[in-house]
């Protein structure tokens, strides 16, 4: 079963050890985390997913 964990790492931070380390988040109960997938980036927008949808953040298509 996943665990809806995830952990925030400095991008400054010059060894990637426990230092390192700036929050744990929880992002919900085992089993039902809306999703476990990285952002991604192209063309000047974000977008994220999950089973059922995609969503995009970024400015309106013209």
């Amino acid at each position: 079963m996943r665990v809806g964990l995830t952990s925030v790492l400095g991008s400054k931070a010059p060894v990637l050890d426990a230092s390192a380390l700036l929050a744990v988040n929880d992002l919900g109960p085992a089993a039902e985390t809306w999703s476990f997938n990285s952002i991604s980036y192209a063309s000047g927008r974000h977008y994220h997913r999950s089973l059922k949808e995609l969503v995009c953040l970024g400015e309106k298509a013209r």
